[in-house]
């Protein structure tokens, strides 16, 4: 009994242990169902913050492709072509060449004598022999004769007129290249302009992405109570100016496009097709030799070296008229009159004159004083071009020995602030960290970015500056 007795006080305090344990596991189980919920919960906000994010960066590039959009895409040659035939720079010098081209053919053909071809036909009913009609028999009349003249002697004035239309026409030539050159050049900035937009569009596109992530790592950090509201508040902020870096970039990219689809005649948005060798091309000619032959063969050079020649030729012209004129004619007449009374038939002219004027009203000296003021202004002019086209030539040359140093510099910055950043991400998202010091390191990053852009396209500009100052491809 006693055995019997102790058992079932056993059992009993068995169950009663059972029963008071079920309480405690219930409640372990509310409360390990409560953290669950909370994960599932927590879980469920980041990925809505995800998707927000991610369709927000979906926005973003939407945005951007459309700020980005083109009618057509040209290469740089095509582009060049294209202005070449719309350019009304270009179409007035050629203007120009061709009138100055006509101009050297009349010199030369001063050289030459002149033909003329004369006849007539008259009735006169009676008699005339009073002004202001021509002599006239009464009757019918017809004549007809060929009549050549040449000049003998001028002083001068047509070799020196022939020297001054030969000047103008290399002048006008020089000026055509330079003309196309400096077209080529403000090309070539546009095209470069629109390749810049774009790339500067990128680095504002990666920039907000960035952003982006950095909000939603504020964001979690500030769900897990990790991080103050500062910090969520400064990511948001650099979102907003990423967008605003971003719509800045985009609207870059519509004037550059659209001031080259002017330039093409093409109008509307027209986009650049970079090529790799199109925005960052070393030297062909060693830089040694550039300066020397920049001075020598610059359009510049030669329009003013030809523009000097034009005036000292214009002084021997004008001076020529201090000079006596000598010029011979001849021809062949044939008159025919009814009633016939004299002179019916063909008859031989020869003549030969001399003109010396002695006084013209001062006019000679008027031309020589104007030609000889033409002249010294010519020449000092064209010194001042060989000085001016040398400085040119040696500020580019300096300025893309520096573009490139610059170059090399900001890939070097932009490699070091990519790693920084990293660094601070991963600080950050650890706990290291502030938002503060992370947004340090991305602007930083960004304005690494923005100069390597800037000194590659400034490189570009200054090599396509040296090509127009020196009139052909370097």
């Amino acid at each position: 009994m006693i055995v019997s007795h102790s058992s079932h006080d056993s059992s009993a305090a068995a169950r009663g242990e059972q029963r008071e344990k079920r309480p405690g596991r219930l409640a372990a189980r509310v409360a390990a169902f409560a953290a669950f919920a909370s994960l599932a919960l927590h879980a469920a906000s980041l990925q809505a913050q995800s998707v927000s994010a991610r369709a927000g960066i979906d926005s973003a590039d939407r945005a951007d492709s459309a700020a980005l959009t083109v009618d057509t895409v040209l290469s740089l040659e095509e582009a060049l072509d294209r202005a070449r035939h719309v350019s009304p720079d270009v179409a007035r010098q050629n203007g120009a060449v061709r009138s100055a081209r006509s101009g050297e053919h009349v010199a030369l053909g001063s050289y030459l004598p002149t033909l003329s071809l004369e006849s007539g036909a008259a009735r006169a009913g009676a008699a005339v022999a009073a002004a202001p009609i021509t002599p006239t028999y009464a009757g019918n009349a017809y004549s007809a004769g060929l009549i050549a003249s040449i000049n003998v002697y001028t002083g001068g004035r047509l070799g020196a007129e022939r020297k001054q239309a030969r000047a103008e026409r290399e002048a006008a030539e020089a000026n055509l290249v330079a003309t196309n050159y400096d077209l080529r050049f403000t090309v070539d900035t546009t095209f470069l302009g629109v390749l810049r937009a774009e790339a500067l569009a990128r680095v504002a596109q990666a920039r907000l992405i960035r952003a982006k992530g950095a909000e939603r790592d504020a964001a979690s950090r500030l769900a897990a109570g990790t991080t103050t509201r500062s910090d969520d508040l400064r990511a948001a902020l650099e979102v907003m100016s990423a967008e605003q870096a971003l719509l800045e970039a985009g609207s870059a990219h519509v004037s550059a496009s659209v001031a080259l689809g002017r330039l093409t005649g093409l109008g509307g948005r027209v986009g650049a097709r970079e090529d790799d060798s199109s925005v960052v091309r070393p030297l062909s000619v060693p830089e040694d030799s550039v300066l020397a032959e920049i001075e020598r063969t610059s359009p510049d050079v030669k329009a003013a070296e030809a523009t000097a020649a034009a005036t000292s030729a214009g002084v021997s012209s004008a001076k020529s008229h201090y000079q006596p004129y000598i010029s011979a004619a001849g021809g062949y007449s044939y008159l025919r009159q009814q009633p016939e009374l004299l002179n019916d038939g063909g008859t031989w002219v020869a003549r030969i004159g001399l003109s010396y004027p002695l006084f013209d009203g001062f006019v000679r000296g008027d031309e020589v004083t104007r030609a000889r003021a033409d002249e010294e202004t010519a020449r000092v002019s064209n010194l001042d071009t060989h000085r001016f086209v040398r400085a040119s030539a040696i500020r580019l040359l300096t300025n893309l020995a520096v573009e490139r140093r610059r170059m090399t510099l900001s890939e070097q910055a932009v490699a070091l602030a990519r790693e920084d950043l990293r660094v601070q991400d991963a600080r950050y998202r650890e706990g290291a960290t502030t938002q503060l010091e992370r947004l340090t390191s991305e602007l930083a990053l960004v304005n690494a970015e923005q100069d390597a852009v800037t000194a590659r396209f400034d490189y570009a500009v200054a090599r396509a500056e040296l090509e127009a100052l020196a009139g052909r491809t370097l």
